[in-house]
Order: C-alpha cells, then sequence, then structure tokens
C-alpha cells in the first residue's frame, strides 16, 4: 500500500504542473502582454489601460463572490475570464476551452500561492432570497444612496460617478493609480454584472484594493438589498443602431433642459478610445454620447447628451470638451 500511495501522490503531481505548465503558455501568450510575465502588471500595454491590468502578485482581486479581504473562489476568475472587464481594455476570452480555462486560472494563483493555501475558511457572500424591488424598497435605497450610506459622496447625485470624494489627491487604489467610482447610469460599464444579485455583492463584499468598501457591518441585510434595488433605476436604457430619424415640429425646444426632449426618440452612440494626442487612451473616458433631433420648415435642433465626471475648457492644455456636427 505505500508503494501505491506514493505511487498515486506523484501521479496527481504529474498531472497538477502539467495543467500549470500548459496555464503558463496560454498567459505568456495572451495575458502577459498587460499583465506582465511575472503577473505584476507592467507589460508591454499597461501604460495604456486605463485602468491599469490587475496585479496578480499581491493577489487581491476586485471582483469576486467572497467577503472582504479574502481571496477569490476559481469561479469568480473564470467569470472574469470569460466575460472580461466591461469598460476596460480586457476583454472576454471566449476561445478558451473550460481545460484551458481552469489551467489558466491554476497558473495565474502562482503569482501568489500564499493567498490562495488555505481556501477551506474562505466565505463567500451570503445571498439570502432576492427580494422584490417595490416602491418602499426603492424609496429605502434612495434614503440610504443620499444619506447613510454616503454613496453620493464618490458616485454623485445622479450616480455618475461625479462625486466630490473623488478629486481629493488621495482618492487613489493600493497601488497608488487615480481610480474613478462607477457610473451607476451606465450599466454596460459595471465589471461584475448588473444583475440585482451582482449589485448586492459589491455592495456587501465591497471592492478590494479600492475605496469601495463593504457594508457588511454598517448597514443591515433589508438595506442592502434596498440600496441594490435602487442602484438598478438608475440605469439608462441604451438604445443602439445604424441611424435614426429626426421629427418636425411646428416649434423648436427653447433650452436644452426642454421638457419636450424627454418626448423625442434617441440613438445612442458608442464612444471609442482617444488615440490620436498622447497620453494615448484607449479606454473611452465617455463612452456614450446620446442623439436626439427635431426641425421645422427652416431649421433644426438636436440635442446631444453624455456624463462627464469634469467639465474641461481647456485650461490644463488637454482639449476642451467638444463635439462637432457634419452635415452633408
Amino acid at each position: 500500500m505505500r508503494y501505491i500511495g506514493l505511487f498515486l501522490l506523484l501521479t496527481l503531481a504529474t498531472v497538477f504542473s502539467a495543467n500549470i505548465e500548459n496555464g503558463k503558455k496560454i498567459y505568456d501568450q495572451w495575458c502577459a502582454q498587460c499583465h506582465g510575465y511575472e503577473g505584476d502588471g507592467m507589460g508591454y500595454a499597461d501604460k495604456f489601460s486605463f485602468p491599469r491590468p490587475r496585479d496578480f502578485t499581491v493577489g487581491v482581486y476586485k471582483f469576486k463572490s467572497t467577503v472582504s479581504g479574502m481571496p477569490p473562489l476559481d469561479e469568480d476568475l473564470i467569470r472574469s475570464i470569460r466575460e472580461g472587464m466591461h469598460g476596460t481594455t480586457m476583454p472576454g476570452w471566449k476561445r478558451f476551452s473550460d481545460e484551458e480555462v481552469r489551467d489558466l486560472v491554476a497558473y495565474i494563483k502562482t503569482f501568489s500561492e500564499d493567498v490562495f493555501e488555505d481556501m477551506e475558511d474562505v466565505e463567500k457572500v451570503e445571498i439570502s432570497t432576492v427580494p422584490k424591488c417595490d416602491d418602499a424598497k426603492i424609496k429605502l435605497g434612495k434614503e440610504l444612496y443620499h444619506g447613510e450610506a454616503k454613496c453620493i459622496d464618490c458616485h454623485g447625485k445622479a450616480g455618475r460617478g461625479d462625486g466630490e470624494k473623488i478629486w481629493e489627491p488621495k482618492f487613489k487604489d493600493d497601488w497608488g493609480n487615480k481610480i474613478y467610482p462607477a457610473n451607476h447610469t451606465h450599466p454596460w460599464e459595471f465589471r461584475r454584472g448588473t444583475d440585482l444579485k451582482d449589485i448586492y455583492t459589491i455592495i456587501t463584499g465591497g471592492i478590494d484594493g479600492t475605496p469601495m468598501t463593504s457594508y457588511v457591518d454598517s448597514l443591515n441585510d433589508e438595506q442592502r438589498w434596498a440600496l441594490s434595488c435602487y442602484v438598478r433605476t438608475l440605469f439608462l436604457t441604451r438604445k443602439l443602431g445604424p441611424s435614426i430619424r429626426f421629427i418636425r415640429v411646428d416649434n423648436l425646444p427653447q433650452s436644452p433642459t426642454d421638457p419636450f426632449w424627454d418626448t423625442v426618440d434617441y440613438l445612442d452612440l458608442p464612444m471609442a478610445g482617444q488615440t490620436t494626442l498622447n497620453e494615448r487612451n484607449f479606454t473611452p473616458v465617455l463612452t456614450n454620447v446620446r442623439v436626439r433631433g427635431v426641425y421645422t420648415e427652416t431649421e433644426v435642433a438636436v440635442l446631444l447628451e453624455w456624463s462627464d465626471r469634469k467639465l474641461n475648457r481647456g485650461e490644463d492644455g488637454l482639449p476642451p470638451d467638444t463635439l462637432y456636427l457634419k452635415f452633408p
């Protein structure tokens, strides 16, 4: 039995090593350009990415199903690889087989082996029965968002990620990089997902390595669900397409805030990165411009809307906030 046990041990060790070796091959070919060959987030393309690529050597991960301060589960890393990180340069990797993704996860974990040594004590965020987001719960969530939870300090009163705190010099991640809170009106930018359970998980577990704290001790379960419900009410419905038809009216709206604009159909235009001027930013700060238009026999009016954290008039040497319309 002693020899059989030794044989089995060696066999399992060989298989495990082979998986990690395969994961290394995949990583070096497809991941190292951003995350670095040493896993330190300092690949060839790291300076062109915002936010910066994950540094795997410290074992701190933002988006996971575990409680604050604990490492992610394999399923969390698999999800990040498969789905990517919306609003960043991290794409979703559908090209890999399930086995290849598992091998890749096994290799990534070797960059911070001590963090993943004892996974038996890792706690997941407990998901209770998902409640119905009725008016009372949404009202409570709004009160918390603007009050006790202090969400507006970072995310802003309208949820656009433009709160006053983000302009403080110390508002950075644990690696010293500038960081911006989520724009809650843009669900297509959410890294973890837009499902109610995803939002609840973030509120409960926080986002490690960032100023986004866990609310598990400061808000009870009902309050955290209420906050999640309210965040979802801030979502804009994105409408994409190849063109938009302007409507004819008798009189043009008198201002950009004229309530009439709310009755006019719109089209959302996705924005690309800025690659013309240095420093190049392949991840756009503005991800969407909404277009509406009306016309009379002699005039045309176009309303353009976008979420911008800061008004830029060009005083800092960078181009001012400007949009140009080109007519054929």
